[in-house]
């Protein structure tokens, strides 16, 4: 056997490895079809699930820094932003200044609570059928998972 044959050999093996294996591309894969699943839901209100997720964890924690709320949710600076920047402008988050110049503080508005009110139903049936696909036992290792995880930190 060649080194060109050997190095391609050991590259095939490797990549069917990681491929059948790895816990971090099946999240990944997994976490992009439950976001379908939400947003298709949601979709009926112009909204994502990465968007109600930002007026629920705002509204829980009534008034939130963007830094805050990015370390909270685990959320890049830039996905943050642009949600926040997409929910002001339809009128569902106000935007108001921090206690220092640079700094911003987010609180759901009127509008914004009607529309997580909406939103309940639609996200209840989301929330169902990823439920009846996945099985409690599905269900309970995304709960477990995320508590392990969390708990890592």
């Amino acid at each position: 056997m060649s080194m060109k044959q050997s190095t391609e050999r050991s590259l095939e093996k490797a990549a069917k490895q990681i491929a059948e294996q790895c816990l971090g591309l099946r999240a990944r894969c997994v976490g992009r079809q439950l976001t379908a699943i939400y947003d298709t839901a949601l979709s009926k209100l112009n909204i994502t699930g990465n968007q109600l997720t930002l007026i629920v964890a705002i509204t829980r924690l009534r008034t939130v820094s963007p830094k805050e709320l990015s370390q909270k949710l685990g959320l890049e600076k830039s996905t943050l932003s642009r949600n926040i920047n997409r929910l002001e402008a339809f009128g569902y988050i106000d935007v108001a200044p921090g206690e220092s110049a640079r700094s911003q503080q987010l609180s759901v508005t009127p509008k914004g609570k009607k529309l997580l009110l909406k939103a309940l139903p639609l996200w209840q049936e989301a929330q169902a059928q990823v439920q009846k696909t996945l099985g409690s036992e599905g269900t309970e290792g995304i709960h477990l998972s995320y508590t392990a995880l969390q708990d890592a930190d």
